[in-house]
């Protein structure tokens, strides 16, 4: 379980802040997360879903926190796609 204090809340709005900026500047921004992603990347992911106009957000299952696959073609296609 997560606590929110003041620096919880500091660093979650200067992220916040640093997703606004990069949408801005570029052609697709995605968002990928995991169904049972550990870290709270979820919440996380919502939440730059929710603010930020534009974002593709990708769930997937099973994939944890992305650091044990070998493969990962789905990041490829998007890459790729125009």
């Amino acid at each position: 379980m997560y606590t929110i204090g003041l620096k919880s809340i500091f660093v979650n709005v200067v992220m916040l802040e640093l997703c606004l900026r990069l949408a801005k500047r570029t052609a697709k921004t995605f968002v990928f997360s995991s169904s049972d992603d550990l870290f709270g990347a979820n919440t996380s992911a919502k939440l730059i879903e929710d603010a930020i106009f534009g974002i593709n957000r990708r769930e997937f299952t099973a994939y944890g926190h992305f650091t044990e696959l070998t493969e990962f073609p789905e990041l490829l296609d998007e890459l790729l796609d125009d």
